[in-house]
């Protein structure tokens, strides 16, 4: 073999065998999440106003592992990817162990995030159910 067909080969393997060290989301998926990661517990409340809390183990924007409880509020979009496609979810859809992600609403300025404090979810995609 020529050396030039060489290099190229073990160039093609070379780029071929090294993994994608951060793909790029679907377009469908939720791009400004403030965190993606799995949720560890549910716990259900029987509210006008908030279906429940989840935790959320995972990374924050910043590429912090962090736990964060989220509030399910019934003025949360909650959706579901399924097949492809972008559909709505209900809180039967939520279980332990389903990888979400998540954009938190905004904290009034007189507030800082401290890790006790509960959060309220603006919109919630569950991205693989368990």
């Amino acid at each position: 073999m020529s050396l030039i067909l060489k290099t190229a080969l073990l160039a093609s393997v070379i780029i071929l065998a090294r993994p994608d060290p951060d793909p790029e989301p679907p377009s469908d998926r939720l791009k400004d999440a403030d965190i993606r990661g799995k949720v560890t517990m549910l716990r259900e409340l029987k509210s006008r106003v908030t279906f429940g809390y989840i935790d959320v183990e995972g990374k924050t924007r910043d590429k912090k592992d962090e736990t964060i409880r989220v509030a399910l509020r019934t003025r949360s979009k909650l959706t579901k990817l399924a097949g492809g496609k972008v559909t709505a979810a209900t809180w039967a859809d939520f279980k332990a162990g389903c990888k979400v992600e998540v954009i938190l609403e905004p904290l009034p300025p007189n507030l800082k995030p401290a890790p006790t404090r509960i959060r309220t979810a603006r919109e919630v995609l569950i991205v693989a159910a368990k």
